[in-house]
Protein backbone atom coordinates (compact mmCIF):
# COMPACT_ATOMS: atom_id res chain seq x y z
CA UNK A 1 0.00 0.00 0.00
CA UNK A 2 1.37 3.13 -1.31
CA UNK A 3 0.10 6.40 0.54
CA UNK A 4 0.70 9.74 -0.79
CA UNK A 5 0.90 12.73 0.98
CA UNK A 6 -0.10 16.09 -0.71
CA UNK A 7 0.92 19.40 0.96
CA UNK A 8 -1.44 22.40 0.27
CA UNK A 9 0.27 25.90 1.04
CA UNK A 10 -2.97 28.36 1.23
CA UNK A 11 -0.17 31.12 1.74
CA UNK A 12 -1.22 35.36 1.12
CA UNK A 13 1.03 36.24 -1.88
CA UNK A 14 3.84 38.21 -0.91
CA UNK A 15 2.81 42.15 -1.62
CA UNK A 16 5.79 43.83 -3.22
CA UNK A 17 7.84 45.53 -0.72
CA UNK A 18 8.29 49.48 -1.23
CA UNK A 19 11.30 50.93 -0.79
CA UNK A 20 10.86 53.76 2.18
CA UNK A 21 10.84 57.41 0.64
CA UNK A 22 14.08 59.21 2.01
CA UNK A 23 13.47 62.36 3.60
CA UNK A 24 15.03 65.14 2.07
CA UNK A 25 16.24 67.91 4.56
CA UNK A 26 17.17 71.46 4.13
CA UNK A 27 19.53 74.09 5.90
CA UNK A 28 20.79 76.75 5.48
CA UNK A 29 24.40 78.44 6.66
CA UNK A 30 27.60 79.38 5.67
CA UNK A 31 30.96 77.42 4.34
CA UNK A 32 32.98 77.45 7.25
CA UNK A 33 35.23 74.90 5.35
CA UNK A 34 35.92 72.37 2.21
CA UNK A 35 37.75 69.40 1.89
CA UNK A 36 37.93 67.99 -1.28
CA UNK A 37 40.41 64.98 -0.10
CA UNK A 38 37.41 63.49 1.97
CA UNK A 39 34.98 64.99 -0.31
CA UNK A 40 32.87 67.12 2.60
CA UNK A 41 31.95 70.50 3.54
CA UNK A 42 31.74 71.74 6.70
CA UNK A 43 28.60 74.60 7.05
CA UNK A 44 27.84 76.81 10.09
CA UNK A 45 24.70 78.27 11.30
CA UNK A 46 23.11 79.19 14.44
CA UNK A 47 20.68 76.94 16.59
CA UNK A 48 17.58 77.65 16.68
CA UNK A 49 17.33 79.54 19.66
CA UNK A 50 19.85 81.69 17.53
CA UNK A 51 22.62 81.94 20.90
CA UNK A 52 25.04 79.28 19.81
CA UNK A 53 27.32 78.58 16.03
CA UNK A 54 26.69 75.21 15.39
CA UNK A 55 28.88 73.26 12.39
CA UNK A 56 27.64 70.37 10.53
CA UNK A 57 29.59 68.29 7.72
CA UNK A 58 27.90 66.84 4.61
CA UNK A 59 29.62 64.56 2.09
CA UNK A 60 29.75 65.41 -1.04
CA UNK A 61 29.56 63.05 -4.25
CA UNK A 62 29.36 62.59 -7.60
CA UNK A 63 25.85 63.13 -7.45
CA UNK A 64 25.62 66.30 -5.90
CA UNK A 65 24.56 69.25 -7.36
CA UNK A 66 26.20 72.49 -6.79
CA UNK A 67 25.30 75.82 -8.13
CA UNK A 68 27.03 78.97 -7.68
CA UNK A 69 24.79 82.64 -8.68
CA UNK A 70 22.82 80.57 -11.08
CA UNK A 71 25.51 78.24 -13.12
CA UNK A 72 26.67 74.56 -12.11
CA UNK A 73 30.49 74.70 -9.87
CA UNK A 74 31.97 72.04 -7.68
CA UNK A 75 33.32 72.37 -4.20
CA UNK A 76 36.77 73.72 -5.29
CA UNK A 77 34.84 77.18 -5.99
CA UNK A 78 33.07 77.29 -2.71
CA UNK A 79 34.35 80.19 -0.83
CA UNK A 80 34.53 80.19 3.06
CA UNK A 81 31.77 82.42 4.20
CA UNK A 82 29.51 81.90 0.96
CA UNK A 83 25.97 81.89 1.90
CA UNK A 84 24.48 78.29 1.47
CA UNK A 85 21.65 76.09 0.69
CA UNK A 86 21.82 72.85 1.51
CA UNK A 87 19.55 69.91 0.68
CA UNK A 88 20.45 66.34 2.08
CA UNK A 89 19.82 63.20 3.07
CA UNK A 90 20.75 60.50 5.89
CA UNK A 91 22.25 57.37 5.35
CA UNK A 92 23.71 55.33 7.47
CA UNK A 93 24.53 58.05 10.80
CA UNK A 94 25.91 60.24 7.53
CA UNK A 95 24.66 63.69 6.27
CA UNK A 96 25.08 63.44 2.07
CA UNK A 97 24.72 66.87 0.37
CA UNK A 98 22.13 65.78 -2.60
CA UNK A 99 22.32 69.80 -3.87
CA UNK A 100 24.42 73.05 -2.54
CA UNK A 101 22.99 76.59 -3.88
CA UNK A 102 25.31 79.35 -3.26
CA UNK A 103 22.87 82.69 -2.36
CA UNK A 104 23.40 85.78 -4.15
CA UNK A 105 25.03 87.78 -1.74
CA UNK A 106 22.84 90.54 -0.64
CA UNK A 107 23.81 94.50 -1.56
CA UNK A 108 24.02 96.22 1.29
CA UNK A 109 25.84 99.02 1.56
CA UNK A 110 28.99 100.59 4.09
CA UNK A 111 28.85 103.93 3.89
CA UNK A 112 30.07 104.23 7.07
CA UNK A 113 27.07 105.98 8.01
CA UNK A 114 24.69 105.74 10.38
CA UNK A 115 21.17 106.27 10.55
CA UNK A 116 21.70 109.88 12.41
CA UNK A 117 24.51 110.67 10.51
CA UNK A 118 28.22 109.66 10.37
CA UNK A 119 30.46 107.54 12.81
CA UNK A 120 32.15 109.60 15.54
Amino acid sequence: MVLGLVCVCLCEPQKPVRAKKTEVYKLTGRVASTDEMKDEIVVSFYSRKGKEKVNETFTVNSKTKIKKYGGKTDINNLLIEDKILVEYITLNGKKIAKSITVKVPSKKKHSGQTKKGTLS
